[in-house]
């Protein structure tokens, strides 16, 4: 079986370096590395949800010959989600298990203003108001000119976001996770994306803000091996 990660805003395939040494040996763990940051620092990032769905679907589709499943955190939920929608219309295999993570359902509206085209003193204090941000980090200028462009693409892409359900639910099993204290993204709202599937949905409460895909990695590693063992006996 084979685990597609996606990451966060401004995140990279180096948010999973750790999972292949915590899932189990049936699992290929495969981080999907998005362009404008590390390896793929000079190719233009994407601006727009559906765009850039079209263009992880097509890296994907050779590899589609083994169950799999999708797994994304903020950001990256939302593009797995258009990207099991996007392979289903090709009439390739949709995931086994759609893992999605500290982002509401796609139906419901965002919460606040966009922000990603404000000058970059008042973009940078949206960005601390968000936490998951080191101080140091947004102070360094050399830095923060390398990755404020892919920051803004990133958070363009999610703010201007329009969902069509014009495609229906997806035969998919959804395993939902939310952050106990997160801010952005409450629990009610990640349980809206029941909605969005015919087959069954779990949901764990994760103690956590919205970033706790790395301060409690572990535990959430544990139910994502627990679960993919459970998909992988049922096959």
């Amino acid at each position: 079986m084979r685990l597609f990660c996606l990451p966060f805003a401004g995140g990279s395939a180096q948010l999973y370096w750790r999972w292949p040494l915590a899932l189990p040996s049936l699992v290929e763990v495969c981080p999907v590395q998005l362009p404008g940051r590390t390896t793929r620092l000079a190719e233009a990032p994407f601006t727009q949800v559906h765009a850039a769905a079209e263009a992880i679907a097509n890296a994907l589709s050779p590899r589609l010959d083994r169950p799999y499943a999708l797994f994304g955190h903020s950001m990256g939920a939302l593009l797995a989600y258009e990207v099991a929608r996007c392979l289903r219309r090709r009439g390739l295999p949709v995931p086994a298990r759609l893992f999605l993570s500290a982002h509401r359902a796609p139906h419901q509206p965002a919460q606040e203003e966009p922000y990603h085209h404000l000058p970059d003193e008042q973009f940078l204090f949206r960005l601390r108001q968000l936490g998951g941000f080191h101080p140091e980090v947004l102070a360094n200028q050399e830095l923060m000119a390398v990755v404020l462009p892919t920051l803004r693409a990133d958070l363009e892409l999610c703010q201007t976001y329009q969902y069509n359900d014009n495609d229906g639910p997806l035969d998919a099993a959804f395993t939902l996770f939310a952050g106990s204290r997160d801010r952005f993204v409450p629990v009610r709202d990640v349980s809206e994306w029941s909605r969005h599937t015919s087959s069954p949905v779990r949901l764990h409460v994760i103690d956590g803000d919205h970033f706790y895909l790395t301060a409690a990695a572990q535990t959430l590693m544990l139910i994502v091996a627990e679960e993919l063992r459970a998909v992988a006996d049922a096959l």
